[in-house]
């Protein structure tokens, strides 16, 4: 998901506190939502904020190990949760026959079942393109600049496409009132009136850890970003979000400009978590959504933390791309995506959170509950979105 080339010198910010799933376990029950813990409030000088004085949070609230292999859950069909109740067809009787929708999304954003509602919910073909990183994302749509008329992007991606005056305005009646985003998902600086952008789930940055059988572990467990300072690690190679990072390890509210991170996070690579004895004590920073999944390798014991200091947050949108030769027909599908039974089922199965309050009823409480994925209130409230400026 992260992009290969490292971003321009920039200024880092600190925008909000949030509320706070497992693949397996998907939405059934009904769960009131969390309470927000305070409105956005922005720091855009590193020099004039002073760091936040809240209580930590413990290390049990932010650290899952690996279930025994005899627990783990699995992807059964019977696991499988019933389809979303389609809305009402915003296809007009069958005009969009033989018309084909085409969709650009991160990988796993768009399941086989959500192809098939979407598909009969605005009466057309639909068909789906996805990518795993930012510069693979760029590449698709430069060499098709008219071959997408719906994409999923997160947040500094969408911010490049509204820079580049890439993107579409979004229909103002795309969803109820009831159904739209929390108010600390909006509003951001690269779409400050959400009219471009839609929020669909969110993310944290947190790492893993492993070893070849629990006997093994010859290290202290790690839990800090403090603690990655002299472990040899994989890190995003995105340099604003190191930079992000270590100003979180050292307490600091936004990094400053040209600060020196530690030598072993300088020439850090990005690299997939693998588990092999060639690499002991090894550290794979990434986010919740690609680390989560660790935990229900089979035969492999994992560690994920999300440090009680707080994390970063990855924001995923839906937009439409201003080349597309299909705009109403992108909006009737937007429509339906943003249905909150929709919406939760492709967050539930990425590992994401939800951003709606409607479809967050909707979690069965095991889900909701997930430390890594809806941390407790005191860590979210250190959690940081990062901007460009």
């Amino acid at each position: 998901m992260f992009s290969s080339k490292l971003l321009a010198p920039l200024a880092l910010i600190a925008l909000m506190t949030l509320p706070g799933c497992s693949r397996a376990q998907k939405p059934a029950e009904v769960q009131a939502p969390a309470t927000v813990a305070a409105a956005p409030a922005e720091v855009t000088n590193a020099t004039e904020a002073a760091p936040q004085q809240l209580p930590p949070a413990t290390v049990e609230e932010t650290v899952a190990s690996a279930p025994h292999p005899e627990s783990l859950p699995t992807n059964a069909p019977s696991e499988t949760p019933p389809p979303a109740t389609p809305p009402e067809n915003v296809a007009n009787n069958g005009a969009n026959s033989g018309i084909t929708l085409h969709l650009l999304v991160p990988a796993g954003h768009a399941p086989t079942w959500l192809i098939g509602e979407l598909g009969a919910a605005i009466g057309a073909k639909v068909v789906v393109q996805t990518y795993e990183t930012d510069n693979e994302r760029d590449k698709l749509m430069q060499s098709s600049p008219a071959g997408y008329d719906l994409i999923g992007v997160a947040d500094l991606g969408a911010s490049d496409l509204i820079g580049q005056q890439k993107l579409l305005p979004l229909p103002a009646d795309l969803a109820p009132l009831e159904n739209q985003p929390e108010p600390e998902f909006l509003h951001h600086y690269y779409d400050s009136k959400n009219v471009y952008t839609w929020p669909y789930g969110f993310t944290l940055l947190g790492f893993a850890s492993a070893s070849a059988a629990p006997s093994a572990a010859t290290t202290p467990a790690l839990r800090t970003w403090k603690d990655l300072e002299n472990a040899p690690v994989s890190l995003p190679e995105d340099g604003p979000l190191r930079a992000a990072l270590w100003a979180l390890a050292e307490g600091k509210p936004a990094p400053a400009l040209n600060e020196p991170l530690p030598p072993g996070w300088q020439k850090a690579t990005y690299e997939t978590p693998t588990v092999t004895p060639d690499q002991p004590g090894k550290v794979w920073v990434d986010t919740i959504s690609h680390l989560h999944p660790l935990l229900s390798r089979p035969n492999e014991h994992w560690e994920v933390a999300l440090p009680p200091e707080g994390s970063l947050i990855t924001l995923y949108q839906w937009a439409i791309p201003a080349a597309t030769p299909q705009p109403q027909l992108a909006e009737a599908a937007l429509k339906a995506l943003v249905v909150p039974a929709r919406a939760a089922r492709i967050d539930v199965e990425n590992d994401l959170a939800v951003t709606q309050a409607e479809a967050r009823k909707l979690l069965a409480p095991a889900i909701a509950a997930d430390p890594l994925i809806y941390p407790t209130a005191r860590v979210m409230s250190q959690c940081r979105f990062v901007r460009l400026k």
